[in-house]
């Protein structure tokens, strides 16, 4: 192994390797993993608009529903219909895109933060 022994300020003696890899083994390293490219950003937001604007419709036409009626009970009955639809649409959307991830990664991260976000607006 190539290397130096480096004193520091207090004495100490402290081991810097001095071996460097070949730039074909960087380069084929990240040929295969990619060189650290982040998510794009323009899915998630897509996905957090459309999920908050779903959810926020399936509450409201429940809610208009409910108050056209007058009666409490209807709450119990319509909202929870409208909820569990557009929830299983979402799911089933996120599943198809788990399913073509390889082929379509945004699709994933899309349909993944939709998902996610239409929980959290019909939950609140």
């Amino acid at each position: 192994m190539r290397g130096t022994l480096v004193q520091t300020g207090n004495g100490r003696s402290v081991w810097q390797p001095g071996a460097r890899p070949r730039p074909e083994l960087v380069e084929s390293i990240l040929a295969c993993h990619g060189r650290g490219q982040g998510r794009a950003l323009a899915p998630t937001l897509w996905g957090v608009v459309l999920g908050a604007l779903i959810g926020l419709w399936m509450k409201a036409s429940g809610l208009e529903q409910v108050l056209a009626q007058g009666r409490v009970e209807a709450t119990e009955l319509m909202l929870p219909h409208w909820v569990l639809l557009g929830l299983g649409a979402a799911f089933l959307h996120a599943v198809g895109a788990a399913l073509l991830a390889g082929k379509y990664p945004k699709f994933l991260q899309f349909s993944s933060i939709q998902l996610l976000t239409l929980a959290l607006v019909v939950a609140i």
